[in-house]
């Protein structure tokens, strides 16, 4: 009788330390499935945060342009405005050189940027939409074309914005075209969620007068990186004769 009573004590530490371990064990995978969910919801909180940023700067953006063209109107009325000269929607299969117009002792320049995100299909012109620059009227922020107006020598640059808005690579490739043969190339490449990256070139070369040159998306379905950040532009500078 008395064995058994031993017996009986030593099982119940038993029996009571394995039901410890098994809490543990589940209580850890507990907290581990807790953690999981706490980084995830940690990182849409991220993702809403730069997508609210974007949105303030993109509200930033609109009321300094809003208050640019109520300047330009108050200038109008008051009869202090300079008028410009659009240029016109040329398309694709245009004669560009019968819209040159003669510029003054070389004076050409033009700097564009691209104020908003945008995608893009194969071959497809990105138009600069967004003019700092454009002494001699040379580039149609319409149709994204810089049309030559003197012959000579230029120089061209252009860079291009990318962000990744989820993890693995993503990719921008743009080509600068004259007279829609492939001049020089840049790539822009993320390889996490909320990465910049930014891509140019340059190049110098002669034109002819009329010579078409504009910059163009290499493959379907890439995104370019634009808005209040201006990371995604186009130069040109006319060197010498």
């Amino acid at each position: 009788m008395l064995l058994c009573g031993i017996f009986i004590i030593y099982i119940i530490p038993l029996a009571s330390s394995n039901q410890t371990n098994f809490s543990l064990q589940d209580v850890m995978a507990k907290f581990a499935g807790l953690e999981e969910r706490l980084l995830k919801q940690e990182k849409l909180i991220k993702k809403q945060d730069f997508i609210i940023e974007k949105q303030n700067m993109q509200i930033k953006f609109l009321e300094k342009q809003i208050a640019n063209h109520s300047a330009a109107i108050r200038d109008c009325r008051s009869g202090q405005g300079v008028v410009t000269q659009r240029n016109e929607v040329l398309p694709e299969n245009h004669d560009h050189s019968r819209n040159v117009k003669k510029s003054i002792d070389g004076r050409i320049a033009f700097t564009a940027f691209m104020n908003h995100d945008a995608d893009f299909g194969a071959d497809q012109t990105l138009k600069f939409n967004q003019i700092i620059t454009n002494e001699g009227n040379g580039y149609n922020m319409h149709t994204g074309v810089f049309t030559c107006p003197e012959a000579g020598m230029y120089m061209f640059m252009f860079f291009i914005g990318e962000r990744g808005e989820k993890e693995g690579i993503t990719q921008m490739y743009a080509d600068l075209k004259v007279n829609s043969q492939n001049v020089i190339d840049a790539v822009a490449e993320t390889r996490h969620i909320y990465e910049d990256a930014q891509g140019g070139n340059s190049v110098v070369i002669r034109l002819k007068q009329g010579d078409a040159v504009w910059i163009s998306n290499r493959y379907n379905g890439f995104h370019i990186e634009g808005d209040m950040s201006r990371v995604s532009s186009f130069t040109g500078l006319f060197l010498y004769s």
